[in-house]
């Protein structure tokens, strides 16, 4: 069921005219779905392409792609605090700088989470 999924939210992204606010939730349920799938690679390029596609500086003026968007830097913080590499540490920075730059949390906030996330999971 999973890979149908992700085959028809590729479908819905592919579409002439396909509105941001549903290219934003195919992005990320498709991460999703590769998250569920054991495949955290893949999920984490799609979740961090979603950031890229939808950058901090917009989130005022796209709510609903910005749902997606903290969803999505969540779910990256989420990896790299369940899969201590490197790669996953520097999505999470990446991450929690586009919830800052979003306005979604303060910039202390995220550097005290990273902190955290660095410290527990790659330095124990």
């Amino acid at each position: 069921e999973l890979l149908s999924a992700i085959q028809i939210y590729k479908q819905l992204r592919e579409q002439p005219n396909c509105p941001p606010a549903f290219e934003a939730m195919a992005m990320y349920r498709t991460g999703r779905c590769l998250e569920l799938l054991g495949q955290r690679i893949p999920a984490s390029e799609q979740y961090r392409q979603i950031l890229y596609k939808f950058p901090a500086s917009a989130a005022a003026s796209h709510p609903v792609e910005t749902v997606w968007c903290v969803r999505a830097a969540e779910a990256l913080t989420d990896i790299a605090g369940k899969y201590p590499v490197q790669s996953a540490l520097r999505h999470a920075r990446y991450a929690l700088h586009w919830l800052a730059d979003a306005g979604m949390i303060p910039l202390q906030v995220a550097a005290e989470r990273f902190d955290k996330l660095k410290k527990e999971k790659f330095n124990p």
